[in-house]
């Protein structure tokens, strides 16, 4: 409950915040999205189940009292007769049995199996905790795809709204050349096509910004909607290390800890144990003197000790198979590894490959954008037609569009090697 509270109250101030300043930042985005995430809340769930679960190895160790009763009839019983020379009555017990009881039993030396169970509960819980990280990591990763697919977007539909500003500055002196009678009446009719392409293009992108804002907000629970700028993260620092920081990677540790719990637990189990137990009841006969067949009080106190020397191998089997398994994961962790590996080397020759294209796009916008200001003024003139001043316009929009492509690409390429060394 209180960090169901902890959780509102943190909401409504981000709430606030993304209002007031209508931005939103990845790292923002991150917090909201793993403070959102319904499975997440489990992070408290395993705390209480902790506390749970050790209390319940603790309440096994103190004394236990049970009240027990029991009736038998049989079909024959104890019989002693004695010489004629002995002056002892003849003994016979009857053939029903009544016995009621309360029992007291406490187990003094378990062999350290409660410490042992304690220490089995705690490593299960924290590879349950580390399980919940990789999950947050999950989300995270589904934030930063969102986070820069609407980027891009964004900057698409800027693209496609200056572009169709020139047209719409095009066709505006075409229709004064026409009048002047310098150029055709398919020329503006051509340019103004041209817009409406554009146009179409972006409610396209537009519609589709939108549906990207919304599972964006869907999975932080904020407020996003067209006003809503996201901030496009700087370019970061390229991570250096292991893989260690993962969080699919420590929780092959915390199994391994798991694995050598069990493990010490199974030693435990071959381990005596020594318990004081008293009964105090009636029975009838006196289940204490055979002699007296009366319903007659009785107690008793005293010690039992349990050891098992021999189990014909089966916890060394059981070690054995824990063995396997401990194996099993180092092999699994290899593997992943060699496929981190694999990415991260894919991964540096995509930022290579985006930082050679951004210096060739700045060249290339250049030359594009010079040469579509000659095709304007040469359309005015009458000199080129229509097609041919398309064809320059929309290689320098393709020019554009690639350069922004690559920029946000570059920046998105750091933040994915980041986040696969775990550095979200």
């Amino acid at each position: 409950m209180k960090r169901l509270w902890y959780v509102f109250v943190w909401s409504f101030f981000l709430f606030s915040i993304v209002r007031a300043q209508d931005s939103l930042h990845l790292a923002t985005c991150y917090e909201a999205a793993v403070a959102h995430a319904p499975v997440l809340a489990n992070v408290a769930h395993l705390e209480l189940l902790e506390q749970h679960q050790l209390a319940q190895i603790d309440a096994m160790r103190k004394p236990s009292l049970a009240f027990k009763a029991q009736g038998v009839l049989q079909s024959e019983s104890l019989q002693l007769d004695f010489p004629p020379q002995v002056p002892i009555d003849p003994v016979e017990l009857p053939l029903y049995r009544f016995q009621a009881y309360g029992e007291m039993q406490y187990v003094w030396y378990d062999g350290g199996r409660s410490q042992l169970a304690k220490a089995l509960q705690a490593a299960a819980i924290a590879r349950q905790q580390g399980e919940l990280r990789v999950q947050a990591d999950v989300v995270r990763q589904q934030v930063q795809d969102l986070y820069f697919q609407i980027l891009l977007l964004h900057q698409q539909c800027l693209l496609v709204r200056s572009g169709i500003d020139v047209l719409d500055e095009r066709i505006a002196a075409l229709e004064v050349a026409l009048k002047q009678g310098v150029v055709t009446e398919g020329t503006v009719l051509e340019l103004r096509a041209a817009r409406l392409t554009q146009a179409s293009q972006l409610l396209q992108l537009e519609h589709a910004a939108q549906g990207a804002r919304e599972i964006l907000g869907v999975l932080t629970g904020l407020p996003i909607d067209s006003s809503t700028i996201l901030v496009t993260p700087s370019l970061s620092l390229l991570p250096k290390g292991d893989f260690s920081l993962r969080a699919d990677m420590q929780v092959y540790a915390l199994r391994k800890a798991e694995l050598t719990a069990q493990a010490q637990q199974l030693d435990a189990q071959r381990r005596p144990t020594v318990a004081a137990f008293a009964q105090l009841g009636v029975g009838l006969p006196n289940p204490l003197n055979f002699f007296d067949d009366n319903l007659s009080p009785y107690s008793m106190v005293g010690l039992h000790a349990t050891w098992s020397p021999f189990d014909w191998g089966l916890n060394a089997h059981r070690r054995d198979a824990l063995s396997v398994q401990a194996m099993m994961l180092d092999q699994q962790q290899l593997q992943q590894v060699q496929g981190l590996e694999a990415s991260y080397r894919q991964m540096m020759r995509r930022i290579a490959m985006l930082q050679a294209l951004l210096e060739q796009d700045e060249v290339l916008l250049a030359m594009r954008q010079q040469l579509v200001q000659e095709a304007a003024v040469q359309l005015e003139q009458g000199v080129i037609t229509a097609a041919d001043y398309l064809s320059q316009w929309q290689a320098a929009q393709a020019a554009q569009y690639n350069s922004v492509l690559h920029q946000i690409r570059l920046v998105q390429a750091h933040h994915a090697l980041e986040a696969l060394y775990g550095k979200f």
